[in-house]
């Protein structure tokens, strides 16, 4: 559960980090 969780918070984090690369 804890790392299903964590992988989730990872790849929105993720997500959220190539959006602004893409938009910088």
């Amino acid at each position: 559960l804890y790392s299903r969780e964590n992988f989730k918070l990872n790849r929105d984090a993720a997500l959220a980090e190539w959006r602004q690369l893409c938009s910088a």
